[in-house]
């Protein structure tokens, strides 16, 4: 399934490169025989950008569990704006979907959705997330009133605030009925540890927003004086 994430990003570079190519032997009147040589090149060139993108700018990836249900299924492959590329145009805010090291082990990847930056401040009551004093509005969710604190939680106990600290993010899943170790369970996720940052889904079907609900009545599902 790779072969359609390397095509999108570097397909049209490679068209534009080898048309040069055709035109300039038409022009020179080169020899032909010249022509396979020149269009080796451009294929050495187009492995090179191949992976030099691959490795700094956009990565294909894929879902392997439900974790993200709505907007990505496992089956799902989707490419990821590496930090190289996101560092110098904008830096992962809040909604963003990112895929990340837990804890800094280099062998643990998870990936989850943004929901508070350094300096917000969290509690998780009523079976939702409340974010800087106000019910957060989460349309990507099927049930956020199912957000929950979980016994082996590092964070949020008890209806407890939860201050982000600088250079932190604090993420949960958008299927808070799958159990995923999230930063309830697992804590903070440093700057440091981002691998990349959701951009489209390309397989099975071209997918470029999220998921999106009607809110409105989520006011009304809040339990009231609940600490779960």
């Amino acid at each position: 399934m790779y072969i359609f994430a390397f095509i999108y990003p570097l397909s049209l570079l490679l068209l534009a490169i080898l048309i040069l190519i055709l035109l300039k032997k038409v022009k020179k009147n080169s020899p032909i025989k010249n022509l396979g040589l020149d269009i080796f090149k451009v294929i050495g060139i187009f492995v090179g950008l191949l992976i030099l993108s691959n490795l700094f700018v956009i990565q294909p990836n894929n879902i392997v569990d439900d974790s993200m249900s709505p907007t990505l299924h496992k089956g799902d492959y989707f490419y990821m704006i590496k930090p190289l590329l996101f560092q110098i145009t904008q830096h992962p805010q809040r909604g963003d979907i990112i895929v990340y090291r837990v804890n800094q082990n280099q062998d643990k990847v998870n990936i989850g959705r943004i929901i508070g930056v350094d300096g917000d401040k969290i509690v998780i009551k009523g079976g939702f997330v409340h974010l800087n004093g106000k019910l957060l509005v989460e349309p990507y969710t099927l049930n956020p009133e199912k957000t929950i604190v979980p016994k082996t939680a590092v964070l949020g106990k008890n209806c407890q605030e939860i201050d982000v600290p600088d250079g932190m993010y604090f993420v949960l899943p958008d299927n808070r009925e799958q159990g995923a170790a999230d930063s309830l369970i697992t804590g903070f996720v440093d700057s440091q540890d981002i691998l990349g940052i959701k951009f489209l889904v390309y397989y099975p079907q071209i997918r470029l927003s999220d998921y999106h609900r009607d809110t409105s009545n989520d006011k009304n599902l809040v339990k009231k004086d609940s600490c779960i």
